[in-house]
Parts: structure tokens; sequence; C-alpha cells
């Protein structure tokens, strides 16, 4: 569902799909929006809420050890609710979100049918823009998260696990516009982030923080940014500096330059990124460093007549110290490390073409590895050159839709992925380990009919199917993690239908 704001919706919508194979259900949702903008008050406010029921797949999956079962009763629910309201210059949200797992699966091996998990999340924000003057706005903000994640409550179970962790944030951004083509924009942020154990066992999976039942980490972080508009070339430049009490300070700096010749659209940009190790990652190895990653880009676009767009992009990304998650096949002992280097290079194409009839999107991209060092876990064994386990090189998709008439369209949608290699099936002695295999290449299709306007006005429906071919484009580890493959969904017929109402603002 695509939460929007009260001035946008001016009423409100209502959402629903089911959808099943031939072997039976697959999944259904409900979506409901509500909100409006009265500007007599200078009040906006909004309310969303989602609930759904689906399953992981009608297919049985195999693990490592041998076991097979169905994943046919194994839930995928998740339910969303969010509220904002915004009086004058002040803005606040709410949002609940829940998802109930299935957990036969688990972490590799087959636990029994009725094992789920949660992950649960509450979040609140509030925020003002407060002019000061004609040029200059501040906005101090604060956010407050819980989350109670991958929680496996039953103590019998061997993936027991029970803990929380939340996160508080407290920041003052300034927005300064000096000139009519500069803009500049920067902050300072602070983070809490607290965990603690609900449950004191140590059980399943669970343990300990290093011996204690709480931990907290702090984080303090400044960034800045201007965007300068010439006539000779657009640039935008920043950077963000950031320390976390445990892994110390990190710096990310940013670029680009854009250019529109006539038609002719150019871009060039430099970024860098950093990911500081989570609470569990660093639960479980102290020394961690954050993951920094470097990426240079160039696009070249085009615009052909009113009704086509084109454009190619070439990219290159490196990510050093990554961190790298590994499993001890015997004795399920995980652990995590900061690895070498590993880098990828690679083009991405489109084509966009849009007229009074409908709408067409296509894109082909290529990427593959250059530098891999120390990653052992993500690289096939014994390829002759770096290959990175379960990544297709070439992937390709395409989306479009036709008007048929005033009142019915036709529309559909294509992804292509060239073949993989993986951990697929287990070794002869069923250690826990997997062995190379080839992931054929697959085509994943979807077919739609569409009504707008069914007896009243803002009702809309559509039937259709998806998976066309039936193919079973499996679910591998991109890593060595000790999950075999699992079975992607059948092909499956579904329907959709829609109803907006608007209301004029008070």
């Amino acid at each position: 569902m695509v939460t929007r704001q009260g001035r946008t919706l001016q009423g409100g919508e209502l959402a629903g799909r089911f959808a099943a194979g031939l072997q039976g259900f697959h999944d259904w949702s409900l979506a409901g929006s509500a909100g409006a903008r009265h500007d007599a008050e200078d009040v906006e406010w909004s309310v969303h809420a989602a609930r759904g029921e689906g399953r992981f797949t009608r297919r049985t999956w195999t693990d490592y050890q041998g076991n097979s079962a169905p994943l046919g009763d194994q839930p995928l629910d998740p339910m969303m609710l969010t509220a904002s309201l915004a009086w004058k210059r002040l803005r606040a949200r709410v949002l609940v979100d829940d998802q109930v797992l299935g957990q036969r699966v688990g972490y590799g091996e087959l636990p029994g049918p009725n094992e789920v998990s949660t992950f649960r999340t509450m979040l609140g924000d509030v925020q003002a823009d407060l002019p000061v003057g004609a040029t200059l706005t501040l906005r101090p903000r604060a956010t407050a998260r819980l989350q109670v994640p991958w929680r496996t409550a039953d103590e019998r179970s061997p993936f027991f696990y029970d803990k929380s962790a939340s996160r508080l944030l407290v920041g003052l951004t300034a927005f300064w516009r000096p000139l009519e083509s500069l803009t500049l924009s920067g902050g300072v942020d602070g983070f809490w982030d607290h965990a603690w154990l609900n449950n004191e066992r140590e059980l399943g999976v669970q343990s300990r923080f290093d011996g204690r039942s709480t931990v907290s980490y702090g984080s303090v972080a400044t960034w800045l940014q201007g965007q300068w508009d010439t006539p000779v070339v657009n640039v935008t430049a920043g950077g963000r500096f950031e320390w976390h009490s445990a892994v110390g300070a990190n710096v990310a700096p940013r670029v680009a330059l854009t250019k529109q010749l006539g038609p002719v659209n150019l871009k060039a940009l430099y970024g860098g990124a950093f990911r500081n190790p989570s609470i569990e990652n660093l639960n479980g190895n102290p020394t961690l460093k954050s993951e920094r990653t470097h990426v240079a880009e160039a696009e070249v676009g085009v615009t052909v007549g009113d009704f086509t767009y084109l454009s190619v992009n070439g990219f290159y990304t490196s990510l050093n110290a990554p961190i790298v998650y590994g499993v001890d096949a015997e004795t399920g002992e995980e652990s995590y490390r900061n690895g070498g280097v590993v880098s990828t290079a690679g083009a991405e194409a489109l084509v966009r073409l849009r007229g009074r009839h409908g709408s067409l999107t296509a894109t082909a991209a290529l990427a593959a590895p250059v530098i891999a060092e120390d990653i052992d876990t993500w690289l096939v064994p014994g390829a002759p050159t770096p290959t990175l386990l379960a990544m297709p090189l070439v992937k390709a998709t395409a989306f479009g839709r036709l008007r048929l008439t005033q009142r019915f369209s036709l529309g559909g949608s294509a992804v292509f992925f060239s073949g993989r290699q993986a951990l697929v099936t287990p070794t002869d002695v069923f250690d826990g380990n997997g062995v190379v295999g080839q992931l054929a290449p697959a085509l994943l299709l979807a077919l739609w009919l569409g009504a707008d306007n069914l007896g009243l006005e803002g009702l809309s429906a559509q039937v259709g199917v998806g998976n066309l071919l039936d193919a079973n484009v499996a679910f591998a580890q991109p890593y060595a993690g000790g999950t075999a493959p699992i079975p992607g969904r059948g092909r499956e017929f579904f329907v959709r239908a829609s109803y907006a109402f608007g209301a004029p603002a008070k």
C-alpha cells in the first residue's frame, strides 16, 4: 500500500486482492486510506491501514540434511497502521507494523510445522518547520522507535529468540537559500540505541550481550549538502560525518553533476556511504568496523519526440570491509567478520514509451564482479573467475499498459533472470553443506485485464494471472549461510479491486 498525504486523498480509498494457484490459496490483502486537507484550519490528516495473509509457496523445500517438507502452510501475514497529523508548521506521525512469518525454513534445518516468528515495529515522529527570516528554515525533529524482531517465544523451539531494541533520535536540520541558484542544507543528529532481553533464558539461538541482559550504543552525525545551478552545469555536493560509540568515525562524501542540452540530459556522480554494524552484529563480534561503499556512475538520456525516452547508464561499485556472515554446519555457530573488498561493474539501458493509448517501460542490466578479496562465503567455490553466489549477470524487465477502450485496459509485466550458480543440493553425506549447481534462466510473465468506473465512479477491478509460465524461480542465499534455496511461487490467478471516493476540503 502506498501511503499518501491528506491533500492528495481528499477522501479515501479501499483496495483488496485475492490470489490462488491450482494447488490452493496464495494470499489475500485489504487496505484502506482516508485523509484530507482543511485550509481554513490549516490542518491536514491521513490514516492508512493494511492487513493480509499469505503463504511462502505451494512447492516442497529440501534442506541440506536431505529433509523435505511442503511450505504451503507457512504464513507470511503482514499488518500495518500509520497515521499523520499536521497543524500549521507542526507534523506528527505514528506507525505500527506487525509481521508473522513461518519458521519451517528456520536457519536451514526443518523444525516442527507450527514454528512462527513475529517482527513488530512501533514508531513515533514529530517535527516542525520554523522560518527564520525569508531564506532560512529550521526543522527540529524527534523520533522514537521500538522493535521486537524475529521473536520466537516458545522456549521449546530450537529457534527461541526474544529481544527488543529501541532507537531515540533527536535532530536539527537547516535549509538556507542565500541565492536563487544556490540551496544549502545541513544538520546534526543524535542517536541512542538500546537493546534488552525480554526473556533472560539463553535457549535456542538467544544469547546475552557480552554476559549482560542489556546493551546501549550512541551516535552523533552531522551533514551538509549544497545544490548550485549554473549556466555551465548543475552541481550537488555534500558529505556526512558520523561517530559511533563502538566503531568510531566514518565519512561519506557525494558529488553529482547534471546538465540538460535540449532533449539530452547528462549525469555523472560519485557517492560514498557506510553501514554501521547492527546490535546483533556487534554482539557476535565487538571488533567489527563499518562497511564502506563507493559508487561512480555516468548516464546519458535523450527524449525523442513526444512519446519516447531512452537512457544508458554505466556504474562501478566497490564495497570495502563488508560484514560477512558465516555459520558452522556442524555446530550451527554463527559468526560475523569484516571481509576484504568486493566490486562490480555494469551498465543498464532503459526505454520508456508513453502515448494516448498506453505506456511501456523496458530495462536491461548487466553487472559482473571485478574484485573479490576475502569474501569466500559469497563466491562460487572453484569458479575460474570471481562469481557471486545466486547473482544473475543479466536481468531484463518490461511492464506496460494498453488502453483498449475508455473503460477497459490490458496490462502485463515480464522479468528475465539469466542463469545463476548457487549451493543447490545437499552433499552426499548430508552434513549441512550445499553443493554448487546451476539455477536455470527464468522468465516471469504476468497479464491482467482491468476495468475502471464499474457502474460507480472510482470503482476499478483487475483479473489476471501471475507467473504465467509456472517458472520455479528459487530464492537462493547469496552466501554460504546453511539454507538451501527456497522454491518460488508457481502460477497464480488473482483479482484486485479498489474504490476511491473524494470529498471537498473544508
